[in-house]
């Protein structure tokens, strides 16, 4: 039976992906047990979004607060 992380196998993300997949499918696997929380994404969310050219979100946000 093949590995396989969030439904992919890993034989199928180190296609995707290319070189230094090893790296890559060791981060993936620890997404799963280990959730990271982005303080300036919960304080200035609208403008978050928008720093990461997320203009739709990004917009919505701002709209829904002013």
């Amino acid at each position: 039976m093949e590995d396989e992380i969030y439904g992919y196998s890993t034989e199928v993300i180190s296609e995707f992906v290319g070189s230094k997949s090893g790296e890559y499918i060791e981060r993936f696997r620890s997404l799963k047990t280990k959730r990271k929380f982005n303080l300036a994404a919960a304080f200035f969310g609208g403008f978050w979004f928008g720093y990461r050219k997320i203009w739709s979100e990004g917009t919505g946000i701002l709209l829904f607060l002013c």
